[in-house]
C-alpha cells in the first residue's frame, strides 16, 4: 500500500488471487493493519481493491480507516441485505453505493480529486459526486483491511469481518 507493508493479524492466508498472490479472510478475526500514513492527511486519493465475498455477515468490510475519535474517514464494505458495495467518506459526509454479486471477483475503487468523488466497479464509473474535500484524518492503527473498527485498531463487530478473498489492494 503506497510502498508500505501491513501486518497480518489473526491469520489471513495467502492464496492464488485474481492476479497472483492474494489473501483469504475467514470472517472471524483476520485482518491486515496498515500504516495510517497511507491515507492520513490525504485530500486527493485513490483506493482500488479486488474482492470476492463468500460470507454471510451483514456488513463485511474490506477497508476501514478511522480518526482518533473512532469516526470513519473512509470505509468500503458490502451490505449483504441489499447486495450493494458501500463507501462512506468523512462519515457522515459522502455516501455511495453500487450493486455487486456474492461469489464473484469485483474490482472496486474510489477516487477523490479536487472535491470530485468517483466510485468504480469493474472498470466502470458507477457514481460521481462532489465531496467536502476535507483531508482524511486517520489515527495510528486506524487503517485496516478485512474489518470495520469503532476505534483505531479495535472494537470489532462480528458482522463486519470480511469472509472471502482480497487481492490487488492499492491506496495512493
Amino acid at each position: 500500500v503506497w510502498k508500505r507493508n501491513g501486518d497480518l493479524i489473526g491469520g489471513p492466508a495467502y492464496v492464488h488471487g485474481l492476479a497472483g498472490a492474494g489473501l483469504t479472510f475467514d470472517g472471524l478475526d483476520d485482518r491486515v493493519s496498515l500504516p495510517a500514513a497511507a491515507l492520513d492527511g490525504a485530500g486527493d486519493f485513490s483506493v482500488e481493491v479486488s474482492v470476492d465475498l463468500d460470507g454471510t455477515q451483514t456488513e463485511p468490510t474490506f477497508l476501514s480507516s478511522v480518526n482518533a475519535a473512532g469516526v470513519d474517514a473512509l470505509q468500503m464494505r458490502h451490505n449483504q441485505p441489499t447486495s450493494k458495495m458501500h463507501m462512506a467518506l468523512n462519515n457522515p459526509g459522502s455516501y455511495h453505493e453500487i450493486d455487486v454479486s456474492v461469489g464473484d471477483w469485483h474490482a472496486v475503487g474510489a477516487t477523490r480529486f479536487q472535491g470530485a468523488v468517483s466510485l468504480f466497479h469493474d472498470g466502470v464509473t458507477i457514481d460521481a459526486s462532489i465531496d467536502d474535500a476535507s483531508v482524511l484524518e486517520v489515527a495510528a492503527g486506524g487503517l485496516q483491511i478485512g474489518t470495520e473498527q469503532d476505534s483505531p485498531g479495535g472494537d470489532f463487530q462480528v458482522q463486519q469481518w470480511w469472509q472471502g478473498e482480497i487481492d490487488e489492494v492499492r491506496v495512493m
